[in-house]
């Protein structure tokens, strides 16, 4: 299991940004720090790579509602949600955006909905972007507290104090708008909030339950996983950027396997004309070539077919130079994956100008990494090892590659 990394973002791009990486069992703070704003996310970015990352969004920038909505199928309810709120929401419902929760249906509601504006999710998103960091999962932070059965619970941050009164209701206030907020429970309400920082508040009514001192997001670290909604649904679901980078390397690798693949076939039919083996490799050019090319599965192609689109593919997959480098240092890094099968690339980047291969990698020990640099270097590589750190029961850590020749 990875570490975690918890951003919280602020409304504005000149708020502080708040972050906390948190050990894999979410037992140990690893660091933690403020930046002044948004511009210094970049900060985080290196931070990112190799660590779960949550997002937790201002409470007080997201509205949450559970209704009960007439409608048998979850099509019909997207579609009438809108309407339904209509006259609440301050906002028109065509400049809003609604993500909805995976909550089991109670006897008072069948639908909850938690409901912010396009403009403030694409600025978040849009810093993010500019940081270079990818995520999947992003909350509010009113709901990464923990929900305690009849209590609130609470903890401030900043300038703002966050409550979490049950599974899909919470609020994020100021400090004096609390305390007004405070006043309007009345004695039957029987308000409990267990405060996870120190709170006062005159109403006699209220009744506050001290729990240990937390940093608020090392406290949102423990909960944000039972958090019953993502916002990044429909046209804001992602991938994690480092994911999409390796989808698109890992094509590459592929497109490379195929023309070895190819080569080889051809030096072993004109070296010894073996009926059986020139099929057997034919064969598993087509499996390979099936596997991550055809379009048509059950169509086959010929060896010298799959050649042509192969060599289409290679110099479609990038610009010309750096295919024509890329491509055959790849080629000559394979045997060392193989040498070492337990040493897994996580990211892969190639540098241009200096005709260079940054690769980040995870492995099971540091012996690993010894083994694969020597590996390279026996291949004719130049080989600079980066710094290995342990991940939980892995070790990650860089390396970067170039061709001697």
């Amino acid at each position: 299991m990875a570490e975690s990394l918890l951003i919280r973002l602020g409304s504005q791009k000149s708020d502080v940004i708040h972050w906390l990486i948190a050990s894999a069992d979410k037992q140990e703070i690893i660091a933690s720090g403020e930046l002044p704003n948004a511009e210094q996310l970049s900060e985080l970015s290196e931070k990112a790579l190799t660590r779960k990352v949550t997002v937790l969004v201002p409470g007080c920038d997201v509205v949450l509602k559970q209704l009960t909505v007439p409608a048998k199928s979850p099509r019909a309810m997207r579609q009438a949600v809108p309407y339904m709120l209509e006259d609440e929401l301050a906002e028109d419902v065509d400049d809003l955006f609604f993500a909805y929760a995976q909550i089991k249906s109670t006897s008072e509601h069948n639908c909850f909905v938690a409901i912010t504006a396009h403009q403030q999710m694409q600025e978040w998103l849009s810093w993010l972007s500019d940081a270079n960091i990818s995520i999947k999962k992003m909350i509010p932070d009113v709901l990464a507290l923990p929900v305690i059965e009849n209590s609130y619970s609470a903890i401030e941050l900043g300038q703002q104090v966050l409550l979490r009164q049950s599974d899909f209701q919470g609020m994020a206030l100021d400090r004096m708008m609390f305390e007004i907020i405070s006043q309007q429970w009345q004695e039957d309400d029987a308000i409990d909030i267990a405060n996870f920082s120190p709170l006062v508040l005159s109403n006699e009514h209220v009744t506050l339950t001290e729990q240990p001192a937390e940093l608020p997001l090392f406290l949102f670290a423990k909960y944000s996983e039972q958090c019953p909604v993502n916002l990044l649904q429909d046209g804001y679901a992602k991938k994690e950027k480092s994911n999409f980078f390796w989808q698109h390397w890992q094509l590459a690798a592929s497109l490379v396997v195929v023309a070895l693949l190819i080569n080889l076939s051809s030096k072993w039919i004109h070296a010894s004309q073996l009926d059986n083996q020139i099929a057997s490799l034919e064969q598993e050019i087509q499996t390979v070539y099936q596997k991550n090319f055809a379009t048509g599965k059950k169509k086959k192609v010929s060896v010298n077919r799959i050649k042509a689109i192969v060599k289409t593919k290679l110099r479609d997959a990038g610009s010309s130079d750096s295919a024509d480098q890329l491509f055959p240092l790849l080629s000559k890094v394979t045997p060392a994956f193989v040498a070492v099968p337990t040493l897994k690339p996580q990211t892969l980047k190639y540098d241009q100008k200096n005709k260079e291969l940054r690769m980040q990698v995870s492995a099971k020990s540091y012996q690993d990494f010894e083994v694969f640099q020597t590996s390279l270097e026996g291949l004719a590589l130049t080989v600079t090892q980066g710094s290995q750190n342990n991940q939980g029961e892995q070790v990650v850590g860089s390396f970067n590659i170039k061709d001697k020749s």
